[in-house]
């Protein structure tokens, strides 16, 4: 079918489009024709796929939702460390990544006491470098 639209001429590709209502501009080319046409040809050809949930996929969905309402919502004061960033400038905490920014207070959640230990010992020696404009809220 490709060699049949190059044999044709640019009119006749363009009556082709307009018989079959397929958008074009008339300031394309021949070659923008005819991509346009065997482009609509395969959008005609496979059909669009709706987004369908499977049957077995809900019920998993259901579960997810109730482990989550399971989980506490609050994460206990002992793994929260509050920062407040007293100086000037941003700070970046290395081991959290966590932006500590200036005049505000952060929070780091921790999942361990061994991060909390590096966490506020990085805090220590940050204080050092930036004469002492981290603060620890307790």
């Amino acid at each position: 079918m490709n060699t049949n639209l190059e044999n044709k001429t640019k009119a006749e590709i363009i009556k082709l489009l307009e018989s079959e209502n397929i958008a074009f501009l008339k300031t394309d080319n021949k070659a923008e024709l005819i991509a346009k046409y065997l482009q609509a040809q395969q959008e005609v050809e496979t059909p669009k796929q709706e987004d369908e949930q499977l049957p077995d996929e809900a019920p998993k969905q259901e579960e997810d939702k109730q482990e989550d309402e399971q989980l506490p919502d609050e994460t206990p004061q002992e793994n929260i460390i509050k920062i407040v960033n007293n100086g000037a400038f941003d700070v970046v905490e290395p081991h959290s990544s966590t932006l500590l920014k200036a005049k505000v207070i952060t929070k780091i959640t921790v999942l361990s006491t061994h991060n909390k230990a590096i966490i506020l010992n990085n805090i220590k020696q940050l204080n050092i470098i930036r004469v002492g404009s981290l603060q620890v809220l307790d």
